[in-house]
């Protein structure tokens, strides 16, 4: 069952990480909360968030990021997890690398993507798949209506709004890098409205 940010923010959750798993070519680390339980997080019940670009991939593949804007809560979230990450594998350096360095937090890659630019909102990064003719996600619509994959593949991303729901799906670890992963699990988007909010109010006052 997912949990709303204000709830993940409170200190009596806590994450632990397990000792690393081979998924693949992946070495993956599986995330949990104090009662051992996956972490799923509604970053926003109603559609409030907004992303900077579309849905992409870096080299053309079906993985694909989905980078939000950050809010003050986002923000405390992305730190909780940082922090939480860090301290755990820094009091457990071996059992993820053979040689960690003096210092884990040069290797470390956050979820928060800083601006590039002084004056823009820093992002969250979260993770999805858009294979040939499947979403790794579910995602509705405005009305509540389930999108069909080629629906999603046309949303246009930046002109719109969303509510997410993402899952904390663990820590991946490589050569001399490593960082949490979240996966996006189910988004609602709707076209954002441009309507100006005194326009009504204007057309009255000429009546």
């Amino acid at each position: 069952m997912a949990t709303t940010v204000d709830k993940f923010l409170n200190p009596k959750l806590t994450i632990s990480l397990s000792d690393i798993v081979q998924k693949g070519k992946t070495r993956l680390a599986n995330i949990s909360d104090n009662k051992g339980n996956p972490i799923k997080i509604v970053l926003a019940k109603d559609c409030s968030l907004r992303t900077p670009w579309n849905v992409s991939s870096f080299d053309g593949g079906a993985r694909c990021t989905l980078d939000i804007i950050m809010n003050d809560q986002l923000e405390k979230l992305v730190n909780k997890v940082d922090d939480a990450v860090l301290a755990w594998v820094k009091a457990n350096p071996e059992r993820y690398f053979k040689n960690p360095p003096k210092d884990l937090t040069e290797w470390y890659k956050s979820l928060r993507k800083e601006a590039a630019k002084e004056g823009y909102a820093n992002t969250l990064r979260c993770k999805c798949t858009m294979g040939e003719n499947k979403a790794s996600f579910k995602c509705w619509d405005a009305d509540r209506n389930l999108m069909t994959y080629d629906e999603i593949r046309n949303i246009d991303w930046p002109e719109s709004v969303l509510a997410c729901e993402v899952a904390l799906r663990g820590v991946y670890f490589q050569s001399n890098t490593f960082g949490p992963m979240l996966e996006v699990v189910s988004a609602m988007v709707k076209k954002e409205d441009d309507a100006c909010p005194f326009e009504e109010v204007a057309d009255r006052s000429d009546e």
